[in-house]
């Protein structure tokens, strides 16, 4: 989302808060969580207050991993993200 922001990209933005809604409705329909829609805070005028809103956002999207007693993995880059997601 900084990325979108910081190139001034209004269509991936727009996509990533997609990508996200469309993930949590997924996520929704096999366990019950929190409703979630990142599209609201969409300002195409203002991507800097868009990206921090979706930070804020995935803040509270974690209270669920919480919730369950899930381990959030983080990795240093996408080819990590891959390497460990491949090997199951």
């Amino acid at each position: 989302m900084y990325i979108a922001s910081e190139e001034n990209n209004n269509h991936l933005a727009f996509m990533s808060l997609c990508s996200f809604n469309a993930m949590v409705s997924a996520i929704s329909e096999e366990v019950n969580i929190a409703e979630y829609n990142a599209l609201k805070f969409y300002d195409p005028k203002n991507l800097k207050k868009t990206a921090n809103e979706f930070d804020n956002l995935l803040g509270d999207y974690l209270n669920e991993y919480q919730k369950v007693n899930l381990q959030v993995e983080r990795y240093k880059d996408i080819d990590s993200f891959v390497q460990h997601y491949l090997a199951y």
